[in-house]
């Protein structure tokens, strides 16, 4: 997640000077919030936006609309301005595991005499 959102990140030169768009800002902030709940609030004095201006329309639809579809963040479902920032995880392919060591189960056993309670059968 955090190359994915790197690549995602480009930064244009125009006549020498670096030009950066509002989303790949945004991104770059995303990124160091990562697992974190971030406010619009928060968003806003990061990035220098002064509230009600085209700016600030600009990020309130990148955080409600796209970076929600790309999954990226997770809003709080109050309306608030609210987001959860998502962790990436990768899913672990047990299945495809080449050890062949069995697994080693304790079942329950009394601990007076040690006698087993018949459900390893």
């Amino acid at each position: 997640m955090l190359i994915l959102l790197m690549d995602m990140v480009k930064v244009n030169a125009v006549n020498g000077v670096n030009v950066e768009r509002l989303s790949d800002r945004l991104l770059v902030y995303l990124q160091s919030a990562m697992g974190r709940d971030v406010t619009l609030r928060d968003i806003r004095t990061f990035l220098q936006i002064e509230p009600g201006s085209k700016d600030d329309q600009n990020l309130r639809t990148q955080m409600s609309s796209t970076m929600v579809i790309k999954k990226i963040v997770k809003p709080s479902g109050k309306n608030d301005g609210v987001y959860k920032v998502v962790v990436p995880v990768e899913p672990v392919k047990w299945w495809d595991d080449d050890s062949q060591e069995p697994l080693d189960f304790r079942f329950p056993r009394c601990y007076e005499d040690d006698t087993e309670f018949g459900i390893e059968d």
